[in-house]
């Protein structure tokens, strides 16, 4: 089907392709679009980024994209005044030992940035030499023009020193477009102008399809994100083409440029189209149940959600999060697996076994066109969640929680990614970290539901209130209406089935702490669950308890397609019963026996607790197992463990602990969390075995944001 060659450059700008190739299917629903990902096909540094931000927009790219990020040495020095009497400034000093990437390179493109007041702050970039002495280490001084309170970052990128190049053979179908999207590094963009093209090669005659020169950005001037570019492949139906990408400098620099073709897509319109429904997933993080209209808040925060569901779909009373914090609970939303035994943790490095069957991965392999919209953190690409989606799009925001922008970026581009797949099949997934704390509610929201008190500011986290969160999740409540509104006024929800959730909940000192992930009680694992389209009763709600576990399983089901084997969770749909008749009404009501007898298990592995009055660490993990209207907590002490036992018909608010007062009950909850941990270590080495030990580390960038969010220190 393809060829790809490998060319000529320096080993830190390996020039490379993820190229999507579409052909005939066999499939018997219709013609399908098939994408073969080659990216994995041309050698990499194992220490470089197969992917690049642009305007908080990640995408995979042709080449490597290496960079470091090294964080001012020492205390900023005290401010002081320049000879002209301007504003004080602060001088910095950086001194670090280079990795090779960077020690072997000739010049190195240096872009500083620092947090000034409530925000981060990049400054022009500049280009020094490499040191010539690669042991020694490499030290930069940055004037920055404010009094800095706090370190600032330098992040470095080596030069290439050879020309751009890359070429792929491809077997061209009929009918067929290839999409791509090409982008130089914002630093660059202040630097020098570039030129990008696109050839068609056949024997030794090649023509240019595209041209295109990005010009150096003006003092001023926004920066430049990813630019979507498209060309016609009809008159090369049927022949192996070869397709050379190229970036050079367009002007007099002799230095060749950090620019980037991304996400090239050979697209084949199939006819006719495939039957069936689509599925369009939306994960709010978190975002407790009961802070929902729909789930008898008294606050209106959710008025648009609670009338089209209420309306449109069905509602689940209870849904069980697999964990009450993001990486984790996500990673069995989407494989069906529960973290103790696809082993993902918010705060460590993770790579996802290839005997883990993603649902993006599934129904790719179906015919489904795939896509994507995050907010990275813990829900990254390189965490794996990016298998199987032909786009994943990532606006990587450090502080994505506070930026409204970032929010109303995401649902824009998933509109975006829908109205491209509309001719096909498709599988969105989007996820926003709004309302995640620090709870910062956007102009016009912020003295919704009456005027706050003022805030005692001597109390760590003051801010962290009920109201503040009330208030952000009214703004995404808006802006759900404005993205779903439009889907149904261009009928592309008409036969889409749309599943609404969250992967996990808040707390608010209903315990003692507050946010979540360290401690599994119920304010941080009852999450809305909320469906609607082809094959989902309206007007519905159902009560027996379900779990995030579940999803991947009932959406297959809902799809119409088979679900794989070893799927932990199981298929809810025999729940979605409209009991209209008396048949259907004891069919529901059996049903409904049947999953309250199921054990429901979650789990906790953050050691940071936040408190009313600060940060505690709290040893881990912490299980809990619900079974019927009884559940059991275990929490690991430094003597052993501590059980905490509820019944939460009579005490839903977990205030009193009858773990002692009824043992037959408690050990055989408490048997049930020792069979998981130990079935769970069985399976977790099976699926793990073919794993090595990952060597990478989380990046400092991906530290940054996972702190903003509370994870870690």
């Amino acid at each position: 089907m393809f060829k790809s060659r490998g060319s000529c450059v320096a080993q830190f700008f390996w020039l490379t392709l993820a190229l999507a190739i579409a052909f005939d299917s066999t499939l018997a629903f219709a013609e399908a679009i098939v994408r073969v990902n080659l990216a994995d096909s041309v050698p990499r540094d194992s220490n470089t980024d197969r992917y690049t931000t642009l305007r908080n927009d990640t995408r995979p790219v042709m080449r490597d994209s290496s960079r470091f990020i090294f964080h001012s040495k020492g205390k900023p020095t005290k401010p002081r005044k320049t000879k002209a009497k301007t504003n004080p400034y602060t001088r910095l000093a950086f001194e670090r030992q280079l990795p090779p990437e960077l020690s072997a390179s000739d010049e190195i493109l240096i872009v500083p940035r620092a947090r000034w007041v409530d925000e981060w702050k990049v400054f022009k970039p500049f280009v020094r030499r490499a040191p010539q002495d690669q042991e020694a280490p490499a030290r930069f001084a940055v004037s920055f023009p404010f009094p800095l309170t706090q370190k600032a970052w330098l992040t470095l990128y080596p030069l290439p020193r050879d020309s751009l190049r890359a070429a792929v053979e491809v077997d061209v179908p009929r009918n067929a477009t290839l999409d791509f999207a090409i982008g130089v590094l914002e630093a660059w963009q202040q630097l020098g102008s570039v030129r990008f093209e696109l050839q068609a090669c056949l024997g030794g005659d090649c023509e240019s399809l595209f041209r295109e020169v990005i010009k150096i950005r003006e003092a001023g001037q926004p920066a430049l994100g990813w630019l979507d570019r498209s060309v016609d492949l009809t008159q090369y139906a049927g022949k192996e083409v070869e397709l050379r990408f190229r970036a050079d400098a367009a002007d007099e620099s002799n230095r060749l440029p950090v620019a980037f073709f991304a996400d090239p897509v050979l697209r084949q319109v199939s006819a006719p189209k495939p039957t069936g429904p689509n599925l369009l997933l939306i994960s709010i993080d978190t975002l407790r149940a009961d802070h929902l209209g729909s789930y008898g808040h008294v606050r209106d925060t959710t008025p648009y959600l609670d009338n089209y569901f209420e309306t449109n779909g069905t509602i689940f009373d209870e849904c069980v999060a697999a964990s009450s914090s993001t990486l984790p609970s996500h990673m069995t939303m989407m494989t069906s697996l529960n973290p103790a035994v696809h082993g993902a943790r918010n705060t460590q490095p993770y790579q996802l076994p290839k005997r883990a069957v993603l649902l993006a991965e599934w129904l790719r392999d179906r015919g489904f066109a795939t896509g994507a919209v995050t907010e990275n953190g813990a829900i990254a690409r390189a965490r794996g969640f990016g298998r199987g989606f032909a786009t994943y799009r990532e606006f990587r925001d450090s502080e994505s929680a506070t930026n409204r922008r970032t929010v109303e970026s995401t649902f824009r581009e998933g509109l975006r990614v829908i109205r491209s797949m509309q001719d096909d099949r498709f599988f969105v997934f989007l996820h926003t970290y709004k309302p995640h704390n620090p709870y910062v509610p956007p102009e016009g929201y912020e003295e919704l539901f009456g005027k706050s008190k003022p805030f005692d500011k001597t109390t760590p986290f003051y801010d962290w209130t009920p109201t503040q969160y009330d208030r952000e999740i009214r703004y995404v409540d808006d802006l759900l209406r404005n993205l779903l509104d439009t889907l149904a006024r261009e009928g592309l929800l008409d036969n889409t089935i749309v599943a609404f959730t969250s992967d996990h909940g808040e707390a608010f000192l209903e315990h003692g702490y507050r946010a979540h992930g360290a401690l599994v009680y119920e304010e941080v694992l009852q999450v809305p669950l909320m469906l609607s389209g082809p094959g989902v009763p309206k007007g519905h709600r159902v009560s027996a308890p379900v779990a995030l576990l579940d999803l991947m399983p009932s959406m297959l089901g809902l799809l119409g397609e088979e679900v794989p084997v070893g799927l932990m969770g199981k298929s809810f749909r025999d729940l979605l019963v409209d009991a209209t008749s008396k048949t259907n009404a004891q069919d529901k009501a059996d049903a409904t026996r049947a999953w309250r007898t199921r054990p429901i298990f979650s789990e906790a592995f953050i050691e940071r607790a936040v408190h009313r009055t600060g940060v505690t660490k709290l040893l881990q993990p912490t299980y809990a197992v619900r079974q019927g209207d009884y559940k059991l907590i275990r929490l690991r002490t430094r003597s052993g463990h501590r059980y905490e036992l509820f019944n939460l018909a009579l005490d839903p608010g977990e205030k009193k602990n009858i773990f002692a007062a009824t043992k037959p009950l408690s050990q055989r909850m408490k048997k049930l969390i020792e069979d998981y941990e130990d079935s769970a270590a069985i399976l977790r080495t099976n699926l793990h075995e073919s794993v090595s030990k990952s060597s990478d580390s989380l990046s400092p960038e991906e530290t940054e944001m996972l702190r903003s969010l509370g994870y870690v220190e």
